[in-house]
């Protein structure tokens, strides 16, 4: 599904401040170009997460409230700046080779049993190289928890803090599949399986 991972990613920053810092304010158009900017220019979620928690808490101190991502910009791109000077030249970092699409089918949730032959099925064409129907699994997993109180309050608060410009079911419908998504921590399943040497 990439081309929602726009979305992914601004909905994962909005997200962010509202249940890490109980921030919520309407979210403008102004807002939303700003975070695309962002994702269009390759800054990560984690350095915006870091400058958030920075500028919210500087302004914490100061007794300021935060109304606006602008208000992140300057932290954003300093941390970003910092991130790329450290970056050029620096020595690769050794990872261990675990493939995320196989530890999360040993570690299959419970409460998506009923969808396990499906996510089977994707994992088997994954490993054989064949295009995988991720929005079709988005969409099955989305429909299991259609009446999911919780959820559904959830996707509730967060379209009531967009401006009515943003209001967008599709924003809804990738909100409610993104949250799924983490919450189950599934991992990508149309990144091709790395080979081990």
């Amino acid at each position: 599904m990439a081309r929602d991972k726009d979305y992914d990613y601004i909905i994962s920053v909005i997200e962010y401040l509202s249940s890490r810092h109980g921030i919520r304010f309407s979210i403008s158009s102004g807002d939303f170009d700003l975070l695309y900017r962002w994702w269009e220019k390759g800054v990560s979620a984690r350095i915006v997460k870091s400058a958030i928690d920075r500028v919210v808490e500087r302004r914490r101190l100061r007794r300021l409230v935060v109304t606006s991502f602008s208000q992140f910009r300057y932290e954003v791109m300093k941390q970003h700046a910092a991130w790329l000077e450290r970056g050029v030249g620096g020595p690769a970092v050794a990872r261990p080779n675990v493939d995320p699409v196989r530890h999360f089918m040993d570690n299959f949730p419970e409460e998506l049993q009923t969808l396990r032959s499906r996510f089977e099925a994707a994992a088997q064409k994954r490993g054989r190289g064949e295009r995988i129907d991720e929005e079709g699994l988005r969409r099955d997993v989305v429909a299991l928890f259609r009446k999911d109180r919780e959820l559904n309050l959830r996707v509730q608060v967060f379209m009531e803090n967009l401006s009515p410009e943003l209001r967008l079911e599709s924003v809804a419908r990738v909100y409610r599949a993104n949250y799924l998504w983490n919450r189950f921590h599934i991992p990508d399943f149309t990144q091709s399986e790395e080979k081990k040497d």
